[in-house]
């Protein structure tokens, strides 16, 4: 999918399953950010 967006990158969430850990979430809101603010 990465590969398909441009701009993209794969970040991997270590142990990672359906859900989204609570603490995950510092890791996945700084690489929503990331992505929505390059050009």
């Amino acid at each position: 999918l990465a590969e398909a967006v441009a701009g993209a990158s794969l970040v991997r969430i270590e142990g990672g399953g359906h859900e989204l850990h609570p603490d995950d979430w510092a890791a996945i809101v700084d690489a929503i950010v990331t992505h929505s603010q390059a050009k």
